[in-house]
């Protein structure tokens, strides 16, 4: 665990945001929900290991850019990652995938392969989901339905 967390920590670079403090301060939150609040509690513990590595992860190796500088500039990234959408966050994923295919690093060695596939796709929409704009089009489409069907008791 130790080797994976100082890895991680290694992997981030220091710009004004997207940095390892910003990464400490996104799980000590999730942290604060689960242990202080109901918010969490449903979870299993398959689900809060996927929440709190991805919390650790997600955005490994940011560059201080956003995706649309990355698909405008033509980079590497792009190159790799636009097809699908949310450049840097797809990144930040491989990133961490990279990190736990490290034999040294692997935190998730004692799961059962469908419990590592399960945690990795969780992590992967929760990496995923912190694109804003990704983010942005998930809220519209209740928004719209709400708008659609007006306020009842059953929404």
């Amino acid at each position: 665990l130790c080797r994976f967390i100082l890895t991680v920590q290694r992997g981030y670079r220091d710009p004004p945001y997207h940095n390892w403090r910003h990464a400490v301060s996104v799980v000590h939150f999730c942290y604060y929900l689960w242990r202080k609040t109901d918010k969490l509690h449903p979870l299993k513990d398959l689900e809060l290991l996927a929440l709190f590595t991805a919390a650790l992860c997600h955005d490994i190796d940011h560059r201080g850019t956003n995706n649309k500088f990355q698909e405008t500039t033509g980079s590497v990234f792009a190159s790799l990652y636009m097809s699908k959408g949310s450049v840097m966050e797809r990144h930040h994923f491989a990133q961490t995938m990279c990190i736990l295919n490290n034999k040294h690093c692997n935190i998730f060695s004692e799961l059962s392969k469908e419990e590592h596939r399960t945690v990795t796709d969780m992590m992967y929409e929760i990496i995923l989901d912190t694109d804003l704009g990704r983010h942005m089009q998930l809220r519209k489409k209740p928004l719209q339905q709400l708008a659609q069907t007006g306020v009842t008791a059953d929404n």
